[in-house]
């Protein structure tokens, strides 16, 4: 259910940035409120989204370890949410920065791994995918010359997971 409400809450922010009605944001947005809360009631003890892997769709790469990867669309949603908040000078605004701020911090201590600069987890078994240091760059966890790095490398190793859909 975590995976289809971030797609909910993506589109409406969609929506409203790029056709600007409003009306329908105001009467949609309760809906996308409610799903961010319950994604949140979902956070364990370290910050991060506890949900079975196989609830999760990141891709249908055989052996893809996810936790990472689904943390970073999470963490993207809350920085689209944001962004749409604060566009339209909307109360939430401050309330979902804190939890983004809070969840790439989080993120960072779970995931990261400084020495091969590099989201590679003991929660995804230390797997290096392209999906889990995709999803943490665009969910900002990592911005700039890191970014760059992180996705350069990941893309040019012989060891990391690659895409395997055309989703990812």
């Amino acid at each position: 259910i975590v995976d289809y409400s971030m797609m909910y809450v993506n589109s409406l922010c969609d929506y409203l940035n790029h056709i600007g009605d409003r009306e329908v944001f105001d009467e949609l947005y309760p809906l996308a409120r409610s799903l961010m809360d319950a994604a949140h009631s979902r956070l364990d003890n370290d910050g991060i989204l506890d949900v079975p892997e196989d609830n999760m769709f990141i891709d249908w790469c055989a052996g893809l370890k996810k936790q990472a990867a689904h943390f970073g669309v999470y963490l993207y949603t809350l920085n689209n949410l944001v962004a749409t908040l604060d566009s339209i000078s909307h109360a939430d605004a401050d309330l979902f920065r804190e939890k983004l701020f809070k969840g790439r911090s989080d993120a960072k201590r779970v995931f990261w791994n400084e020495e091969r600069c590099a989201f590679i987890s003991e929660r995804d078994d230390n797997q290096y995918s392209v999906h889990a240091n995709a999803w943490m760059v665009l969910g900002g966890v990592v911005t700039g010359d890191v970014a760059s790095k992180v996705m350069s490398d990941v893309v040019d190793s012989k060891e990391s997971v690659k895409p395997f859909t055309p989703y990812m």
